[in-house]
């Protein structure tokens, strides 16, 4: 096929294994190095597809985990500044508790925290909440000796306009 200007590609299987992108790919021939090692006695990286997975499966991994963290904490920030936003009412406390909480990687001692019920109206309607009475001790008898009435008096309870059954209470003043 000279001169007809048709160009005849090779055909055998040799040619497109080694050829990418129409560059002919070779293997370098074997050189001795300083110490007398051939270069093609040195083992060579195998393609293998299941190390491909793995380290695609190990990356989604440290993404999933860091979207986990760092979201968390997006949601439960957005959370409490929505949160701040809701309308607020004045609580009466009607009752006491004091409730156990254990011990945390960032706290590791038990505490014992007294609460208070506090009463609060919205829309003719009586809802409470449990609030903080402002006594931690690790002590439980220390706690429940000054919980027999609670120590605050005045108490602002934030709702959720839309279920005014959620709501927090903060309580007012100084130390109790």
């Amino acid at each position: 096929m000279r001169g007809t200007g048709v160009h005849k590609k090779p055909t055998h299987i040799g040619y497109f294994l080694n050829r990418t992108h129409d560059t002919i790919h070779s293997e370098p021939s074997p050189s001795i190095d300083a110490k007398g090692v051939k270069s093609e006695d040195i083992s060579r990286p195998v393609d293998n597809p299941i190390v491909g997975w793995r380290s695609l499966a190990v990356f989604a991994i440290v993404v999933l985990c860091l979207v986990a963290v760092f979201g968390g904490q997006y949601w439960q920030e957005r959370h409490q500044r929505l949160r701040e936003t809701w309308p607020a009412v004045k609580g009466i406390p009607t009752g006491t508790r004091v409730v156990k909480e254990p011990p945390t990687q960032r706290f590791p001692i038990t505490m014992y925290v007294g609460q208070c019920s506090v009463e609060y109206f919205v829309q003719g309607k009586r809802y409470s909440v449990w609030a903080a009475s402002g006594y931690l001790d690790p002590d439980p008898k220390f706690v429940s000796d000054r919980m027999g009435d609670c120590p605050a008096s005045d108490y602002v309870v934030r709702y959720n306009p839309h279920n005014p059954s959620e709501a927090y209470g903060e309580r007012q003043g100084g130390p109790p």
